[in-house]
């Protein structure tokens, strides 16, 4: 099952169900027929009918002491990855120590097969999406609540598989950033944005003749957090703007509170270096987060979004509604905008404008759209320079 390269058989078991083998330089593979019959690489080294993994720490321990030092490590990232899936799985976790010789006890996670397979499958077809087009973008309309005008979209990838339908973003984003293959949706995304803000201000100045007046339309996307500890993100946007000759001012980036759990620092030095191309930065999901009070003043952000759940429970909840008036007081002192997310109800979008909310998203509005809807929405809606 390995596809190419000499290998080099380091372990295997009598029964032949695991094996080790070494592909070019320090590299691991293992045999995958139990899963299905396509050459793959892995991590995930083997399964037995019953297990997720069966290796016999001991009986290869010398070899591992006496071959390349690679291999031990390449052995561990292997452990870390099954503590990972059987997170996923709810299985119990692998043990931290190897038992004394001569005990037989394996270094196994034991779950079911069929879990295992669905979480590979899950991820070869993340792949292969990828490859095929099957991901694709949505812009959602972000209104001005003072003028009832477009300010602006926020971009949002879709995946529709031809077996599985419509994949939620909750499940396929944290699989992506896994895999790596954030890096490949981010530049799809990117270039999608700064095609469909090139159309929508070419529509803008259609339908609002004296476009001096009129604000333009910018974009916004959801900028994964393992990006932020890769400073290749930069050298990512940068090309694309200069690929498809758009002002950064109208390109924003969203970024939520887990930058504050992982690398601050690494994250406030790239969104600095943004903001000083004119690239506007958003804290999306605000209030949900333990550290959004004491991080605020010293993240570079410009607009602040407000979770939905606030906002749904402001008609009903005193407290809720005081919570949002008091962040959108503390916002305009700071010189930050706000954006109120999953504004559904007429009153809702009323108590947020008397807040100074200064802008709102929701099915209010619309929900999101392909870009040749987007486009038709934006002659829908007379700009607010139109209306004086």
């Amino acid at each position: 099952m390995v596809e190419n390269g000499v290998v080099e058989v380091v372990k295997q078991t009598s029964e032949g169900s695991v094996t080790l083998a070494r592909l070019g330089h320090g590299e691991i593979v293992g045999e995958m027929a139990l899963f299905d019959n396509a050459p793959r690489s892995a991590t995930v080294v083997a399964v037995e009918e019953t297990t997720l993994l069966s290796i016999d720490r001991l009986q290869i321990d010398a070899k591992i002491r006496n071959a390349d030092p690679t291999i031990a490590l390449l052995i561990d990232t292997l452990t870390n990855r099954l503590r990972s899936m059987q997170s996923l799985l709810g299985a119990p976790s692998l043990p931290n120590t190897v038992s004394e010789p001569g005990d037989g006890t394996l270094l196994a996670a034991r779950a079911g097969t069929e879990d295992v397979r669905q979480i590979l499958r899950f991820e070869r077809q993340l792949i292969a999406g990828l490859e095929n087009d099957q991901f694709f973008v949505e812009f959602q309309p972000i209104m001005s609540l003072e003028t009832d005008d477009i300010a602006g979209f926020e971009a949002l990838v879709r995946w529709r598989h031809p077996d599985l339908g419509n994949v939620s973003p909750q499940r396929f984003i944290p699989v992506a950033e896994n895999l790596e293959a954030v890096v490949q949706l981010d530049r799809e995304i990117i270039a999608r944005s700064l095609s469909f803000i090139s159309e929508a201000n070419r529509v803008r100045e259609e339908v609002c003749p004296s476009h001096r007046d009129c604000e333009p339309i910018h974009v916004s996307f959801n900028l994964s957090t393992v990006r932020l500890s890769d400073g290749s993100v930069i050298s990512d946007i940068d090309a694309a703007l200069a690929e498809h000759s758009v002002d950064p001012a109208m390109l924003k980036v969203e970024v939520n509170e887990q930058i504050l759990i992982r690398d601050a620092q690494q994250a406030i030095a790239i969104l600095s270096e943004l903001r000083s191309r004119g690239i506007g930065v958003l804290l999306d999901d605000f209030g949900t987060g333990y550290s959004s009070l004491s991080y605020l003043a010293r993240l570079p952000i410009d607009i602040l979004k407000i979770d939905r759940s606030f906002v749904k429970a402001m008609t009903r909840s005193e407290q809720s509604k005081t919570i949002l008036a008091s962040i959108c007081a503390m916002a305009g002192a700071l010189g930050k905008d706000v954006i109120a997310e999953g504004i559904e109800k007429p009153e809702q979008a009323r108590m947020l404008t008397e807040m100074n909310c200064s802008f709102g998203q929701g099915y209010y509005f619309a929900q999101s759209m392909l870009a040749e809807d987007a486009l038709a929405f934006i002659r829908s809606v007379t700009p607010a320079a139109q209306k004086a």
